[in-house]
């Protein structure tokens, strides 16, 4: 995280000292990863192939040196901690990890909303951002929704830098919620961030916390192991989770360009179900509604159900598709919920809810709208009370898909005209 404003109110001995010493603690924080690279037998024999080739080709660094197997271990960790998808950008790099992030980035795709095309990365803002703040991305992306417990050691192995203990991460989240108004909501936000992580009220251990304590020694060299042995809930629903977004992977690959076969269609409807149960399951051993693990769980739920109604619908009556679209959207609601308290009213996840239960809305109220009713969902208990619901969320979206316009290729051509 950015330090701001501490340091340049220290003595100037005292300035100089805290520099050197973070000086000091970056070269070994460096020197520690720089070796756990060289343990890698395929990271030390790239390491020296481009030695030898920038031998026999005369490459030299920048100031004429010799390049060197660390230089190039220096090269591959300013890739991996500092490369995108997309590529390396000199901005992007600037930007720090954030729990409470205030910009998203967008990477080059060829499928936006109006079927053009995007061929740059973009970061923009997700919320109104103060005067002097630091501009903030969250550095774990796919999946997002990943428990305190595997985020702190996922950030700690590839970053280095520790989000902290639960005292550690509620202060961070204090301090980034001291100041608060209309514009910002940023008391309310860090709240939820927090009790999003909690299991029957409690802030879970991680793996990390006890070795720092002393109390904790590596049992086995598979990190997941490790988060199971004090965090056993979380990990065992990320695992699970994991399993079945592979097989969710597969099965996607199954049907594009192929006929639909009654086994592949069998699988994602095993998958459903799967899922549902897994939901139930959940709920129950986290003893949270809106764990972070949840949202993740809705997701995959959805993905599944998206997948069934493009490739399958011809395969189910009438009522099975309603009923599937009514399996989804109590999902789809809980995930609106938490994502709106957890990310704030008008982040592109948010606008990408509302459609969802849109169309699902739309899709029964034009098809079985009793069994619309009888879901009994928050604010939709007659059909003008589903149809207000329809239209708020569909503006919403719009309103939403509007602050973030995709437009940087148009800006940049007009400056390259000018």
């Amino acid at each position: 995280m950015l330090l701001c404003g501490d340091a340049t109110h220290l003595p100037t001995k005292k300035k100089k000292s805290r520099e050197r010493s973070k000086s000091l603690l970056d070269e070994v924080q460096i020197l520690n990863m720089i070796s756990e690279l060289k343990q890698d037998k395929q990271n030390v024999n790239m390491a020296q192939s481009l030695v030898k080739y920038a031998t026999e080709h005369s490459i030299m660094n920048s100031d004429k040196s010799v390049i060197t197997e660390n230089d190039i271990y220096r090269m591959l960790l300013t890739l991996q901690y500092n490369g995108f998808d997309s590529g390396l950008y000199l901005h992007f790099c600037i930007f720090n990890h954030s729990e409470d992030p205030n910009c998203i980035k967008f990477r080059p795709t060829d499928d936006l909303m109006d079927g053009t095309k995007s061929r740059y990365s973009e970061a923009r803002t997700t919320r109104f951002v103060r005067k002097g703040d630091a501009l903030t991305l969250h550095y774990i992306e796919n999946p997002r929704e990943v428990s305190h417990v595997k985020r702190r050691r996922i950030l700690w192995e590839q970053h280095r830098f520790d989000i902290g203990d639960e005292n550690e991460y509620g202060k961070f989240l204090d301090a980034n919620t001291i100041k608060t108004g209309h514009l910002f909501n940023d008391n309310e936000r860090g709240k939820y961030i927090f009790e999003s992580e909690l299991i029957h009220g409690k802030f879970p251990p991680s793996t990390r916390e006890m070795k720092k304590k002393g109390l904790k020694e590596d049992m086995t060299d598979d990190p997941d192991d490790e988060d199971r042995n004090y965090a056993p809930t979380t990990s065992n629903i990320e695992r699970s989770l994991d399993e079945l977004e592979y097989i969710l992977i597969d099965l996607r690959g199954n049907f594009e360009g192929l006929s639909l076969s009654s086994s592949s269609f069998d699988q994602l409807a095993a998958l459903e179900l799967t899922i549902v149960e897994l939901i139930f399951a959940s709920k129950s051993a986290l003893g949270n509604d809106y764990h972070i693990l949840l949202s993740r769980c809705y997701r995959v739920h959805l993905d599944v159900n998206e997948l069934l109604m493009i490739h399958c619908s011809t395969r189910m009556t009438n009522k099975q598709l309603a009923e599937l679209i009514a399996r989804s959207l109590p999902s789809i609601v809980s995930l609106l919920h938490s994502r709106r308290l957890r990310l704030g009213n008008d982040h592109p996840d948010v606008a990408r809810t509302y459609h969802d239960l849109a169309m699902g809305i739309r899709a029964l109220l034009t098809n079985s709208s009793r069994i619309l009713l009888s879901l009994k969902l928050d604010g939709m208990l007659t059909l003008d009370d589903c149809s207000r619901m329809e239209h708020k969320c569909r503006s919403e979206r719009d309103r939403i898909d509007r602050l973030y316009p995709r437009d940087v290729d148009d800006i940049l051509e007009s400056v390259r005209r000018k």
